[in-house]
């Protein structure tokens, strides 16, 4: 039988360089809103978010932004800090929840103000939004709070089983990109705002990971141990 989970070195050299490669990602995605090429594709996929409009679908988009808002986001991040604490009974794995949303917040005020990108026009907007476009706040809240939600599952050994991490993962994935169609339905982003926002967040909560400790499971003698994350 497997005994308890134990901590590994916590510093991750691969999981900081992945993390700063995706905030990398980022940076370039904003210079290359400059460009005509990704302004064209950018309209060109508004215009098809924006024709698919029905009031049905407006309805839930309304209901649904504020969750990811930056007010939304904290108090997702509380339950979140509050039920893995409880669950893992790990402290860290509350702290890697907060570093990582406020982390990616503030970076993402800051790349806002560098890069001081134009929303759509005003006259497509169906939520009042004032600040720059690049990157979507929106998409940078829930991009690092379901990282990190994962990743703290994972490292603890919580998520053990490469089926059940990519159900994790899918699920993660689905609630970013949700997130990220209903901005650009909305009409406050386009498209390139928002993978900005998932780069930026995905990559601090990866990159902030990589100081916690992962564990794994230790075998009994004669038989061998098996790790419980990357």
């Amino acid at each position: 039988m497997p005994r308890p989970a134990r901590p590994s070195p916590a510093f991750s050299p691969a999981r900081l360089l992945t993390g700063l490669a995706l905030i990398a990602a980022a940076l370039l995605m904003g210079l290359l809103t400059r460009t005509n090429a990704l302004a064209q594709v950018d309209h060109v996929l508004s215009s098809a978010a924006i024709s698919a409009r029905t009031p049905a679908l407006t309805g839930i988009a309304q209901l649904f932004t504020p969750l990811a808002s930056p007010l939304g986001s904290v108090a997702l991040a509380a339950v979140a800090v509050i039920a893995l604490v409880a669950a893992t009974r790990r402290w860290w794995s509350g702290l890697l929840v907060i570093a990582s949303t406020s982390g990616a917040g503030v970076l993402t005020d800051w790349l806002k103000e560098v890069f001081g990108r134009e929303r759509p026009p005003e006259t497509l907007h169906l939520v009042h939004e004032t600040s720059p476009a690049f990157p979507s706040g929106h998409s940078t809240g829930a991009a690092s709070l379901v990282t990190a939600i994962v990743l703290v599952l994972v490292l603890c050994g919580a998520i053990r089983t490469r089926r059940a991490r990519a159900a994790l993962i899918a699920a993660a994935a689905a609630w970013v990109v949700t997130t990220a169609l209903i901005r650009i339905y909305l009409g406050v982003h386009w498209p390139s705002d928002t993978v900005g926002g998932a780069l930026v967040g995905a990559g601090a909560a990866i990159a902030l990971s990589s100081w916690w400790p992962s564990e794994k499971i230790v075998a009994e003698p004669g038989q061998r141990e098996h790790p419980s994350a990357p």
